[in-house]
């Protein structure tokens, strides 16, 4: 039940940047259909959506692993800094979720881009 609710709350973290593209876009043409609107952001964000996927079921494999392979740190809570709050794993898992829903294609570019270009600069 633990991989849908992390499943769903992704899915919910990724509707919620369709909708603020969606909604730059319906301001920018503001002549369209909304159902233009969504054809216009499927035609040019396809890729994105794609790299969103591939971070949701990332995060479902890594959250596999993690139950699987060390079973203990389900028992753990963390603290958050600066705040000094004691979060549980568990809650740790769906706040993850959701920043990877809505941000995991950014976040996937922004440091993916980095490790490549130390590896570039590494190998000259």
């Amino acid at each position: 039940m633990e991989y849908i609710i992390i499943f769903t709350i992704q899915l919910l973290g990724i509707a919620f940047h369709v909708v603020q593209k969606v909604n730059t876009l319906d301001k920018q043409y503001p002549e369209k259909s909304i159902k233009e609107i969504y054809s216009l952001f499927f035609e040019n964000e396809w890729s994105s959506l794609s790299v969103s996927a591939l971070v949701l079921f990332a995060d479902l494999f890594f959250h596999f692993i993690i139950d699987s392979y060390f079973p203990a740190v389900r028992e753990m809570s963390i603290t958050v800094p600066l705040i000094n709050l004691t979060v549980p794993y568990l809650a740790v898992s769906f706040i993850v979720a959701f920043v990877l829903g809505y941000g995991g294609q950014r976040l996937a570019y922004k440091y993916l881009g980095k490790a490549e270009q130390y590896l570039s600069d590494k190998a000259n």
